[in-house]
């Protein structure tokens, strides 16, 4: 390998396409995101102290992506929010963009034989996750069983819409294995089924998305192409007409009926709307990393909100995420390292089709899904890979090099804080979860020791001390009603801390205190009215 620590990149490579998929903890309110981002931060950390040589001009357009973004989150309405990837679904933070650019870079630097370890590592973790879906699906109380508490439904990945895209991806690595026909096509008809029990149009549309760029750049002859569309097809069709007699619960929709289905459609065409205008409010830098709910609450009319609903923590776009988070400047880096990237790879050699196919089929579900822990990284991973083959042609300036010793020690030092602050993370998330559980403060106010802007964990002390309040605990009562104060002035722009406030308030007896509180919801997120007016009228608890 023409690296300096080959062992710490396989290292790296292993954890951020294996182990951050597969990785889950029964510990936290978020069971499959709090281990993902520790993971991810130390799999790319460890990627890049493997000692790549970079292409000094792809690494500058990521560097400059990813100097603006940490510009917006500090220029940005909440910059808590922006440091780490949000473990709800809220969009990426500064250092998950940066681990995206640092995973980006190296990819294009990666020695062809780990890219094909890292294929055959996709495939057989894109083969794991689709037995967990199969075995939720037909035979859910196996693994509720197993680990009590926890629902597989969208397997390891927490969500099903992420599976089957991570599937979907896994299938393109699967379908340019070079090695035995038969293995390859089982594992095909694994991954078919498994895409198919989801019942969500991506099923159809990103396996078709994955395959056929594959197919494309691995110039395969068109018998194997065809043999391996025949089995995919047939293996989709036979579960649609054998999965009402399956045992299991079937998803509520079948995929092939989502296409007719423009319900979910609604409420994307209005989130897209909503935010679009909050763009416009801060055009340059945007609001900052991770703060797209409340652009979208503060933006939002009501009915605007009561249609798309409230939970939308991201604009479910990867443009329009980028722009309204860190403006016309943040998207303009973005588009300029995609049309670096995008240039270098359309000239990639057959080796680097399964690359292309992975990262095909992940671009084109960034385009209408959010951000996320696992696929988005993997996107930015195999694109730079796919483009890693302009090196091998005439352009002898962009011949890659290593990283100076000054930008080496700033990329280490920035991903060395991320790491820190992701360890911070998942303590707090578990002490805040063991908290919350069990009823004990001090486990609550240890995870804010840790994490102090932590703001789930300020809300739930808040809330155990309202109650020790409402029991005769004065004092407890006022340092509830003063926790929640701090906390909104410290994170003013936090969607949900208000209404925690509201509900503390409420518990203490405190009347004008919980009305006042929502009016300043009102003031600040008018989209927020159909749940503002549900707690102004319901009784206290």
């Amino acid at each position: 390998m023409d690296v300096r620590r080959p062992r710490c990149l396989e290292l790296g490579l292993f954890l951020v396409v294996v182990a951050v998929p597969l990785a889950f903890t029964p510990l936290s309110d978020s069971p499959f995101a709090d281990p993902k981002i520790l993971l991810l931060v130390t799999g790319t950390l460890l990627v890049w102290l493997g000692g790549v040589p970079v292409d000094r001009r792809l690494a500058l357009a990521a560097t400059a992506w990813v100097a603006v973004t940490a510009v917006a989150c500090l220029a940005g309405v909440d910059p808590a929010a922006g440091l780490l990837a949000s473990a709800t679904g809220g969009g990426g933070g500064v250092v998950f963009t940066a681990c995206c650019a640092v995973l980006l870079v190296c990819g294009a630097g990666l020695p062809a034989a780990l890219t094909a370890r890292a294929r055959g590592w996709l495939m057989w973790t894109g083969l794991a996750v689709s037995i967990v879906l199969l075995v939720y699906r037909l035979a859910p109380d196996v693994l509720e069983r197993a680990i009590r508490g926890l629902s597989f439904i969208g397997a390891t990945l927490g969500n099903q819409l992420f599976a089957g895209a991570l599937v979907a991806a896994a299938m393109a690595a699967a379908a340019a294995g070079e090695r035995s026909a038969v293995r390859r096509l089982a594992v095909l008809v694994v991954m078919t089924a498994a895409v198919a029990s989801i019942g969500e149009r991506s099923s159809l549309v990103l396996p078709v998305v994955a395959l056929v760029v594959t197919w494309w750049r691995a110039r395969q002859p068109w018998r194997r192409a065809a043999v391996t569309g025949v089995v995919v097809v047939a293996t989709f069709a036979l579960w649609q007409l054998a999965e009402p007699h399956m045992p299991g619960a079937p998803p509520p929709e079948g995929s092939i009926q989502q296409l007719r289905s423009s319900a979910t459609d609604t409420g994307r065409f209005i989130v897209w709307r909503v935010t679009a205008r909050a763009w416009l409010d801060r055009p340059v830098l945007g609001w900052g990393p991770g703060t797209t709910l409340a652009a979208y609450l503060h933006e939002g009319t009501p009915a605007e909100v009561t249609s798309a609903t409230r939970g939308w923590p991201d604009a479910h776009d990867l443009f329009l995420e980028t722009g309204v988070t860190t403006g016309v400047v943040g998207l303009l880096a973005l588009l300029a390292l995609i049309g670096l990237v995008a240039v270098r790879a359309v000239r990639s050699p057959p080796e680097a089709a399964w690359a292309m196919g992975v990262a095909g089929a992940l671009a084109a579900y960034s385009l209408v899904e959010p951000l996320n822990l696992v696929l988005t990284p993997l996107l930015f991973l195999t694109a730079g890979i796919a483009a890693r083959t302009a090196r091998g042609r005439a352009e002898t300036a962009r011949t890659p090099d290593r990283p100076g010793r000054v930008v080496g020690a700033l990329v280490t030092a920035m991903l060395s804080v991320g790491l820190v602050l992701a360890w911070l993370e998942f303590a707090a998330a578990i002490l805040e979860q063991q908290g919350s559980q069990y009823g004990e403060p001090g486990q609550l106010r240890t995870a804010l020791r840790l994490e102090p802007w932590r703001s789930t964990a300020r809300q739930e002390l808040s809330i155990q001390l309202a109650v020790a309040g409402r029991s005769g605990d004065a004092a407890a009562g006022r340092e509830a009603q003063s926790l929640m104060s701090d906390g909104i002035g410290a994170r003013p722009w936090d969607p949900d801390a208000r209404i925690a406030a509201s509900r503390v308030d409420t518990l203490v007896n405190d009347p004008a205190g919980a009305r006042a509180w929502l009016e300043q919801q009102l003031a600040r997120f008018p989209g927020d009215l159909p749940l503002v007016s549900i707690l102004a009228n319901s009784p206290p608890t």
